[in-house]
């Protein structure tokens, strides 16, 4: 993804002037309304845009859970309510695209998602549960999507963010489980602390490698992060063990 599609990406996502989006109604702001433009409230998915911009998420959740509700098939709304559960999660998805958008390069799909995550050792256990519950409900709805809206770009504008944000999310909540048992240094994503990671069991692996192997089979292919969930499933893969947890244990000594 370069930085033109990142800009495109955002745009579509939100409506942000600083990104120079163009926005055809003074929609929002009626109590400072742009002149000669008629001043409108704007639908509930415009609202939700305005306060996810403004950083309001629960609003946003309201507003697009409640859409959905009365229209299940509305899947053009599903991408934003997906990015309302991961910013919930503390998760900041514009941070991630400019960066990404950049040009940046990680050694691995949990180094290069885990600056962009919350610290399990800031947050109380009910807090990081919480987080991680949020990260969930992100990833499970656009996994429930039919595959051609999220893939086929021709006929939806919005199947490239859906696809591209379930790679993100999906390997976010990867790297956030995997979180509970390693401590990742947010300033220095490839310096770990492994002390516990004794407290991971063999399940325990097997839903982080299941959930990259997701990423990998049901995200957007040709995203910036795509090549980076399978080269680190590949690393995993080739360590020695006989489990998912010896295996993933083997790879986090080795590149940590």
């Amino acid at each position: 993804m370069n930085i033109y599609f990142s800009k495109i990406f955002l745009c579509w996502l939100l409506t942000l002037e600083a990104l120079g989006c163009k926005a055809d109604k003074n929609a929002f702001d009626c109590s400072n309304p742009t002149p000669g433009i008629t001043c409108e409230e704007g639908s509930a998915k415009e609202r939700a845009k305005k306060a996810l911009n403004d950083g309001d998420s629960p609003q946003a959740i309201s507003l697009l859970e409640a859409e959905i509700a009365a229209n299940p098939e509305a899947y053009d709304i599903y991408p934003l309510l997906s990015s309302a559960y991961a910013a919930e999660a503390g998760f900041d998805i514009f941070e991630v695209v400019n960066v990404l958008g950049s040009g940046a390069d990680n050694s691995s799909v949990f180094d290069l998602i885990s600056s962009f995550l919350p610290d399990p050792d800031v947050l109380t256990a009910e807090e990081y549960a919480q987080s991680l519950n949020f990260m969930g409900q992100a990833k499970n709805l656009l996994d429930s999507m039919p595959e051609a809206n999220r893939t086929d770009t021709g006929t939806y504008d919005y199947a490239s963010s859906a696809g591209y944000q379930l790679s993100l999310y999906t390997s976010a909540y990867a790297t956030m489980y995997l979180n509970q048992f390693v401590a990742i240094d947010p300033a220095d994503p490839s310096s770990i602390d492994l002390d516990r990671l004794s407290e991971m069991t063999v399940e325990d692996a097997e839903i982080i490698l299941s959930t990259l192997a997701d990423a990998a089979a049901n995200g957007d292919p040709d995203s910036p992060i795509a090549s980076v969930i399978s080269e680190t499933i590949g690393t995993i893969d080739s360590q020695e063990g006989a489990s998912a947890k010896e295996k993933l244990s083997e790879y986090l000594k080795a590149n940590h």
